[in-house]
């Protein structure tokens, strides 16, 4: 998953997931990690933050 983590179509492949409608991936993910998952779209995607290191919480 590290490996993958700027690449969603990698992570979806990692998941078995690729191709699949979000309804589709929510199912999936609910099943793997047994709790209720939700893609939500956000309207402002400007405000997405990169914090997979130390230095991005600055």
């Amino acid at each position: 998953m590290r490996k993958n983590r700027k690449d969603p179509l990698g992570i979806l492949r990692v998941l078995g997931c690729e191709g699949q409608n979000f309804s589709d991936i929510e199912d999936a993910l609910s099943k793997l990690l047994d709790a209720k998952v939700r893609i939500l779209i956000s309207p402002h995607t400007e405000m997405g933050m990169d914090v997979d290191k130390l230095s991005d919480y600055v």
